[in-house]
This record gives C-alpha cells, structure tokens and sequence, in this order.
C-alpha cells in the first residue's frame, strides 16, 4: 500500500510542484512590479506618518485612531487591503481587550509595510530572509507548502528506489510528517479565506 501511494505521489508531484510555481512566480513578479510612484505616496503620505504616530510616547489607542483618520480617508486607495481592514475593525470595536489585539495587529502591519516600502524605494536593502519575513502571510504560506512538497517528493524518491529498510522507513517518517505539515497549511489557508470572508461580509453589511 505504502509503495503504491509513493508511486502514485511522485508522479502527481511534479504536475503540482509546477502549477504551485508557476502561481507563485506570477504573484511574485506582479508583486514587484507595482508602480513605484503609487508605493512612494503611500510611503510618504500613510505608512510613515502613521508609523511616527504610533511611536509617540504613551499615546492611546483613541489618539491614534484620531490622528490618522485623515491619511486613511484622503488616501484610501494608496493603502494595502489588509492595512485598511485591520485599521477599520481597530475603529468599529469598543471592547478595550480586543481593540489592544487588533491594534498589536496594525502596529505590525504599518511596521512591516513601512519596511516593505523602504526596502522597494531604495532605502535599504535586506536580505532573503528579511524579504520573506515581509511578503503577505498567504504567500508566506504557499511557499511554505512548496518547500514541504519537495521535502515529501525527495522522499517518495528515495523509499521508492533504496532497498534498504532503515533508510525506507526514515523516509516514511519524513514523508509522512511533510504531508501533515501541508495539510495544516491547508486547513490554515481556508480558514483565513473563511475569515476574510466574514469581514469582507460584515464591512459591507455597515455600509
């Protein structure tokens, strides 16, 4: 059963680990190729005054809200969709525990954008790493995916050709824990998708 299933998984592989790319080099090139005079207004005129903001010594979370309200307004379009959802739920909740964790969510995301932009503009240039820490979660989690697919593939090669048995069923092991990770990529994948939904839903419910 085992050889089979291997048998089976090394030839769907290759398909897979192909279209999976495939979709990732195109999100990655469209991701790069973002005009740089848009990426340079929404740098000057939302992130880092936003940015500055938030760093203010002691300043409440109403402060905040308050004072950039106006760069959100006047250059909605310019801003990242996941800023704007996040900056919308952190203004409709009235609930002081919930309102810290979504503002500890934007903190991160103008943080993290703010970098991005930097990096994009020429202000500095960081390394791979850094570059992958910043990319949206959803393709953080595809390349994730990938990474483990040829993890498993390299290991269906290997049970399927070595005859030794310890080696075989190292393999397995890695096999089998490389299909588990990226089942819970998966399950993690619809969730935030289910989410997404659910906000995309409600915002339109209050307009």
């Amino acid at each position: 059963m085992n050889e089979k299933f291997m048998d089976f998984f090394i030839t769907l592989a290759p398909t897979l680990l192909t279209s999976v790319t495939a979709f990732l080099i195109g999100r990655y090139n469209n991701f790069q190729n973002r005009p740089l005079d848009k990426m340079e207004l929404a740098y000057n005129r939302v992130y880092y005054p936003v940015y500055r903001i938030m760093r203010e010594d002691s300043i409440e979370i109403s402060t905040v809200i308050e004072k950039t309200k106006k760069y959100f307004c006047k250059y909605e379009k310019y801003i990242d969709r996941s800023t704007t959802m996040i900056y919308k739920q952190l203004c409709e909740c009235t609930a002081m525990e919930e309102q810290e964790r979504i503002y500890s969510t934007f903190c991160d995301n103008i943080h993290d954008n703010c970098i991005y932009l930097r990096k994009k503009l020429g202000y500095l240039q960081p390394g791979y790493f850094r570059i992958y820490q910043y990319l949206p979660t959803k393709i953080k989690t595809l390349i994730r995916i990938v990474f483990e697919f040829i993890v498993c593939y390299f290991c269906a090669c290997i049970f399927s050709f070595v005859k030794v048995e310890k080696i075989r069923e190292i393999c397995l092991v890695f096999f089998t824990i490389g299909l588990f990770a990226i089942f819970v990529e998966l399950i993690f994948l619809l969730i935030q998708k289910m989410f997404d939904f659910i906000r995309k839903i409600k915002i339109c419910n209050k307009k």
